[in-house]
């Protein structure tokens, strides 16, 4: 598991300021969109400095603006 999470928004959902207002409530520090999947319409939301990102899913995949959220694994 990497410090990455796949997220997958509502389409009404504005993602910088619904990232940003993350942070400030959950005293998270640096979220940043590192990529976007087109294929599967979702964001790659790099966690800076979190030890544990499913904290974040968990908090993520509570919210009504969010459809899914999951850890991005490495493959070999």
């Amino acid at each position: 598991m990497t410090n990455e999470i796949i997220v997958r928004f509502n389409d009404s959902t504005p993602i910088d300021s619904y990232i940003n207002n993350l942070q400030k409530e959950y005293n998270l520090d640096q979220i940043i969109v590192n990529d976007y999947l087109d294929i599967v319409d979702a964001y790659v939301l790099k966690c800076k400095n979190i030890e544990n990102p499913i904290t974040v899913i968990n908090l993520l995949n509570k919210s009504n603006d969010v459809i899914y959220a999951e850890p991005n694994y490495i493959r070999d």
